[in-house]
């Protein structure tokens, strides 16, 4: 159940309390916000520095991406209890299709690649580390879950 943005008194004016509810509301989806641009930038940049080395490392100091990311991803845990919604109170469940599932192994199959890419070096263990980080990817998907 989505969360109201304000709620009115008996009197008809806006309470303290609500007020603040919804400045901490406001401030939680921007956190998270935050958080989820941050991250896909520093995943991202992180690609490109595998791929290409010095590319990134030359200009910008990929830990001050990463402390951005820990702290807006410790906050978001801990204000973003409950999901708050912006839109219809209902929402249809959709089934999965074969393409959702195609695209879920593809990332799942390109996540372990990766992985395997950047842990070669450690012989078989990397091969059970890429498989795992896949089929981690696979099941911990949002349409499986």
């Amino acid at each position: 159940m989505a969360k109201r943005f304000w709620k009115k008194d008996t009197e008809g004016g806006r309470s303290r309390k609500c007020e603040s509810e919804r400045v901490f509301t406001y401030v939680t989806l921007l956190v998270r916000e935050i958080f989820l641009g941050a991250l896909a930038i520093y995943l991202l940049l992180l690609v490109l520095e595998a791929v290409i080395e010095g590319f990134v490392s030359d200009f910008l100091s990929l830990d001050i991406l990463v402390a951005v990311v820990l702290v807006t991803g410790v906050i978001t845990m801990l204000t973003y209890g409950e999901r708050v919604e912006i839109g219809p109170e209902e929402k249809t469940k959709k089934s999965v299709g074969v393409t959702e599932i195609l695209l879920l192994v593809g990332l799942g199959l390109l996540g372990a690649v990766l992985v395997l890419y950047k842990t070669v070096e450690f012989g078989r263990l990397s091969f059970v580390l890429s498989a795992g980080t896949g089929f981690v990817i696979i099941i911990l998907s949002p349409e499986f879950v």
